[in-house]
């Protein structure tokens, strides 16, 4: 592969140990899903994360609209890295999308043989967490608030 058709060319990757990325890179499958295919489902186990290379994804908890994902974006590491149990949201294609997997023993692997790339992963795992309660928190309290009680939930999110 060319370096612009691998996932070295990503931003996550850049400033990566060279040895790291080169060996995720090699231990990814490629995929393509097609418009509104599901990429993964919340609640099921997870055992790889997937990373976007190219296309764009809806991103559903609860049934809930929650946002888009795009080039670069990594999904199921909270589910890969063991922060959680399972898929903690549901994400679907909005167009064709160019995916990479990395299984959970690969990227164990590639994180024993790199540990300070763990802190690098964490960081985005706890950034899409702090996003979420964050998300959760605003919601609940507008949801509470006099002045919001008629809007619908999409409102509310916005």
């Amino acid at each position: 592969r060319t370096t612009s058709d691998t996932i070295k060319s990503l931003p996550f990757f850049r400033g990566c140990p060279r040895e790291f990325a080169e060996f995720v890179d090699a231990h990814t499958s490629r995929m393509v899903f097609f418009m509104d295919d599901v990429l993964v489902k919340e609640g099921a186990p997870g055992s790889y994360m997937l990373i976007l290379f190219s296309g764009s994804a809806s991103v559903k908890k609860g049934g809930e609209h929650i946002g888009e994902i795009g080039r670069g974006d990594i999904v199921g590491e909270l589910a890969v890295l063991g922060l959680v149990g399972q898929r903690s949201a549901t994400v679907t294609c909005k167009e064709i999308c160019d995916v990479y997997a990395v299984r959970r023993a690969n990227l164990s692997e590639a994180l024993r043989r790199h540990p300070d790339q763990d802190e690098r992963l964490r960081s985005v795992a706890a950034k899409r967490m702090r996003r979420d309660v964050e998300n959760q928190t605003q919601e609940k309290f507008m949801l509470n608030c006099p002045l919001f009680e008629q809007c619908s939930s999409k409102f509310i999110q916005c």
